[in-house]
């Protein structure tokens, strides 16, 4: 019979005990709270990055306008695949929606331009990174159970895809499951459990490890049927038969925030990690910076060169880019020195010099001023 134990006092027969001492486990199936706060004890029990839609660094929300590939362009670490262009807009707290109770932001889809055709492939992402696998020992006969939960409005109702698939979307590996949305422009809170995946190409190192893949208008030639069991992707399928689509609605929304995945069948509270540690994540993929620099007197020809230093190690050599033109008194033009587009090891910390050369007739105290961006996405 269920119910609640309270125990006043922890006590040996002759004394007071100092230790408590469990012989094998203590289980708490729904997580462990201390002083009335959720308890986590170390690691990183959520392996999504950026799940309660924090932080945008990009900042330029909007119509998504790449086809065939991810286009990041809202909140850090989410990404829009979509198989035609300017079919949807992606924005963070789109139209001011009261996000759910313990959030603040939450990323929103609107669809600008209807589609329907049979080769639609219409997607929201996060890629997850191998090396934050660890633990769930996937591929192996060891493989353990994990269960994604996640808050989501929309203003269609019914059931919906969701896959989750190995490696980069080639997936060998994946798993098509439904979820339902019951009610028209309401949060609700979801959950989806999957059995332990001891086949596929799940590596645990800097490249993609999983996918998650959220359909939001797949045609008939992405389309299967939920299955009760990890597959091959082809049979898995992208998007559900029969499912809701929003990209086949004119101005359909979908709003989704608390994205988490965990080890384990049961889904705990989220996990808010620290604003430090989770912008530092998100920086791994992403960065932005600026440069400010005033010289002294110089002549015409010469450089003037600043440092590049990042604040997190980057995933892998990044693409390192001036953002938003550059302002200059006295200098003819800009370049990168150092590594004009990295390869060495040493650019995941440090990228090297920005340059300018100084113009004709250059003034003492010339400025040097521009933005840049730096990326390693998945």
């Amino acid at each position: 019979m269920a119910g609640t134990l309270t125990v006043d006092t922890i006590q040996s027969d002759s004394s007071y005990a100092s230790t408590l001492n469990v012989a094998s486990k203590m289980n708490f199936a729904s997580g462990m709270q201390i002083g009335g706060q959720d308890a986590t004890f170390g690691g990183m029990r959520n392996r999504i990055i950026n799940g309660s839609m924090q932080f945008n660094q990009r900042a330029n929300d909007g119509l998504c306008t790449s086809s065939g590939a991810r286009e990041y362009r809202s909140c850090d670490r989410w990404a829009i695949y979509q198989s035609t262009a300017s079919k949807l807009t992606i924005t963070q707290n789109l139209n001011s929606i009261t996000p759910p109770a313990g959030f603040t932001n939450y990323l929103g889809i609107t669809t600008t331009n209807t589609q329907n055709s049979s080769g639609d492939l219409y997607v929201f992402q996060q890629m997850i990174e191998g090396n934050y696998l660890y633990g769930l020992d996937l591929g192996t006969s060891n493989a353990k159970p994990f269960t994604i939960s996640f808050w989501v409005r929309s203003s269609l109702t019914g059931t919906f895809g969701f896959q989750i698939g190995d490696t980069n979307g080639n997936a060998s590996y994946a798993w098509l499951k439904s979820y339902t949305i019951n009610s028209a422009n309401t949060w609700e809170y979801k959950t989806i459990t999957f059995s332990g995946a001891t086949g596929g190409s799940w590596p645990n190192s800097n490249s993609i490890g999983m996918h998650l893949s959220w359909d939001l208008g797949c045609g008939s030639s992405n389309n299967t049927a939920t299955s009760s069991s990890w597959g091959a992707a082809a049979s898995a399928g992208w998007g559900l038969t029969g499912g809701q689509k929003i990209v086949n609605t004119s101005g359909a929304t979908f709003y989704i925030t608390g994205v988490q995945l965990e080890v384990g069948t049961t889904a705990t509270s989220f996990e808010y990690r620290s604003y430090g540690q989770e912008i530092v994540l998100c920086q791994r993929y992403y960065e932005k910076g600026g440069v400010s620099r005033r010289s002294g007197n110089r002549s015409s020809g010469t450089y003037e060169t600043t440092p590049i230093y990042y604040k997190a190690t980057k995933r892998a050599d990044p693409t390192f880019a001036v953002a938003g033109g550059y302002t200059y008194d006295g200098w003819s033009t800009y370049g990168v020195g150092g590594h004009n587009n990295p390869t060495g090891s040493d650019d995941k910390t440090n990228f090297g010099n920005l340059e300018c050369i100084t113009a004709s007739g250059a003034s003492s105290g010339a400025v040097m001023a521009c933005t840049w961006t730096s990326s390693a996405e998945l």
